[in-house]
């Protein structure tokens, strides 16, 4: 993995030892720790953001592809797309808390509500979005009605989400209210 600045657009650094590390990476607010995806690895690299190191490895559900992580920094959410599942991760202590079930191969779309909520999951194969409560981390509503949905990002206010449906080349405007 490689570091860039956004400055000089120049590579920084390079920090190995993930295993198969696939597109979830996220930064806690504070710009302390990146966590990365290890989907073949079935685990998240922690990294100290200061001096570019892996410092933990934490294990997780199988083929972890994408992550949210909370507004306030204290919750990881990784999305396992064989084990169907998104595994929630403790930031203070690198240490899965809960698992929570959702839909059938959930794939890279994810994403946390401005307000962090809400935690979205695109379930590809059974073209459903299971809306997760971040409070009591349970599924709170399962949306139906997509077609191949793989991504999913909400609007700044957190009103609507708009989620690509892969299979018939569209995008759906959900209202989260």
């Amino acid at each position: 993995m490689s570091v860039i600045s956004t400055t000089t657009n120049t590579v920084t650094a390079t920090i190995s030892g993930f295993v198969s590390p696939f597109g979830g990476i996220s930064i806690t607010p504070d710009n302390s720790k990146a966590y990365v995806t290890n989907y073949g690895g079935n685990s998240v690299s922690m990294i100290d953001a200061i001096t570019n190191t892996i410092t933990s490895v934490i294990s997780v559900g199988s083929l972890p592809s994408s992550s949210a992580i909370t507004p306030d920094g204290t919750l990881l959410y990784v999305v396992n797309r064989a084990s169907n599942n998104v595994s929630v991760i403790n930031t203070a202590t690198n240490t899965v808390i809960t698992t929570i079930a959702v839909g059938t191969n959930p794939d890279q779309g994810c994403s946390m509500s401005p307000d962090g909520t809400k935690f979205y999951v695109t379930n590809y194969a059974d073209n459903t979005v299971s809306v997760i409560n971040t409070a009591t981390n349970t599924v709170a509503a399962t949306i139906t009605g997509f077609s191949g949905p793989a991504g999913v990002s909400f609007i700044s206010d957190g009103s609507l989400a708009y989620i690509c449906n892969t299979n018939s080349n569209s995008v759906t405007v959900v209202n989260t209210s």
